[in-house]
């Protein structure tokens, strides 16, 4: 985790702008340090449909790194945030050189039946780490 808390920089987004969009490449994950956003997805729905809102401590764009696939939500600040954002290359790092907790895939693989419940978490940005296939 030290590894993680290094690679971190501190991002402010304001209230009404998106941090991720559905769709786009997947490029880091990022941590709530303070604020609120909601997420929102379309998924495999023909309308997009809102999934709720992440508060301090949340985390977020995990699925898209561990899957090798496109954003699967879109996040947008619902008020002033400080996120922490960890490139997506150091996280993928960090998560090979010691297994992922189960906590961290059982919500990801949660949050991705929410948005695309024909897809499974196969781990596939993992390849390097053992026990996660």
């Amino acid at each position: 985790m030290k590894q993680l808390a290094e690679a971190a920089t501190e991002v402010q987004v304001e209230a009404g702008k998106s941090v991720v969009r559905e769709g786009e490449p997947a490029d880091a994950y990022h941590v709530i340090a303070s604020g609120a956003l909601g997420v929102g997805s379309r998924g495999e729905r023909p309308e997009p449909v809102v999934l709720g809102e992440m508060r301090d401590g949340e985390f977020f764009g995990e699925i898209g790194l561990i899957e090798h696939i496109p954003r699967t939500a879109t996040v947008t600040a619902t008020r002033p945030s400080r996120l922490l954002r960890i490139d997506g290359a150091a996280f993928l790092e960090a998560l090979t050189e010691s297994a992922p907790s189960p906590a961290l895939l059982d919500g990801a693989s949660l949050r991705l039946r929410r948005t695309h419940p024909s897809q499974p978490l196969t781990r596939s940005g993992l390849s390097g780490a053992e026990g996660t296939r």
